[in-house]
């Protein structure tokens, strides 16, 4: 399970602004294809938002496969794909994608990772470093972007823009920052359990920091394609602009406690002790688990003088 949520508050976070920008409000239906987990409802202003996946339940839950909707022409207002293509095998996607578009009344919206080279080599470190991390074990949802490969952006702008009188498309989320932001949740994950730190990571990220990465500057390799299409009207002007921010002292100080709890996120205090009798409990359970036989002598020498100088042992 992930320590931080920024991969998944971007994604939900960038389609909240993009419908808020197209006027989805209340009263407008909205379908959810390959949203099994439901948590999109959670970011809308409509409280029609239905969804479409193999698995899940619920009462607005229809249980099918995307290249396949059991569901009439033009039923929904609104239909979203978030992250879900590059979960599924190639040959589906082209009617998957059309299934969307059938299906929609005025809008579609896609977004997810695609097909580069630089794209599928941050993936695999990410990979490795989890294996690396976790005896091991594989990272389980990037691995199937390996089994099926990532959407060509070629597939899914050319096929969902047929029919459509206006269409919008950029990249979101900076590779790199998506990567850094991975690597971290897996360290933190790997490492001693920091609550405060990751909380207000989160809490900055779902505040602002999303915000710059709504759009990637022109030039700059990004993790994520945003299609927009609209079947019935133009599109607004500032569709794909990044949301504005506000530049005063007190939008400033909101980082505070992100610094705060930094600062404050490393257990050991200037001497080398534990400041947090938390991690000193953790330390002692690691201290337990040391491999004690003969056979491990010399890393039982190496730990003795770190032990004792923490226990006094």
């Amino acid at each position: 399970m992930a320590t931080l949520d920024i991969d998944g508050a971007q994604r939900y976070l960038l389609v909240s602004e993009i419908c808020d920008r197209l006027g989805v409000d209340e009263n407008h239906t909205v379908l959810d294809v390959g949203g099994g987990t439901g948590r999109l409802v959670q970011y809308l202003k409509s409280d029609l938002v239905f969804t479409v996946d193999p698995y899940g339940d619920g009462e607005n839950h229809i249980r099918a496969s995307m290249e396949d909707l059991p569901i009439p022409e033009s039923s929904y207002d609104v239909v979203i794909q978030i992250d879900s293509l590059e979960h599924v095998p190639e040959e589906i996607r082209e009617r998957a994608l059309r299934e969307m578009s059938r299906v929609a009344e005025r809008f579609v919206i896609w977004i997810g990772p695609i097909d580069s080279k630089l794209a599928v080599e941050a993936e695999e470190d990410l990979c490795a470093s989890h294996r690396e991390f976790f005896a091991g074990k594989e990272m389980e949802w990037l691995s199937e972007h390996r089994i099926h490969g990532l959407p060509s952006k070629d597939l899914v702008k050319k096929t969902l823009d047929e029919g459509m009188r206006d269409s919008r498309e950029w990249m979101s989320f900076p590779l790199r920052k998506w990567w850094t932001y991975m690597r971290l949740d897996q360290q933190l994950e790997a490492g001693m359990f920091q609550p405060e730190l990751e909380k207000e990571i989160d809490r900055w990220y779902e505040e602002s920091g999303w915000k710059s990465d709504f759009r990637v500057a022109e030039g700059t390799p990004g993790y994520r394609f945003v299609f927009v299409g609209s079947k019935k009207s133009e599109l607004p002007w500032d569709l794909d602009s990044p949301p504005k921010g506000t530049e005063s002292l007190a939008e400033w100080r909101k980082v505070i406690p992100l610094i705060d709890a930094i600062a404050l996120s490393s257990p050991l205090d200037h001497q080398g002790l534990p400041q947090d009798p938390r991690f000193e409990e953790q330390l002692r359970t690691l201290k337990d688990q040391l491999p004690r036989s003969e056979t491990e002598g010399r890393k039982k020498e190496e730990n003795k003088s770190f032990w004792d100088r923490l226990f006094g042992a």
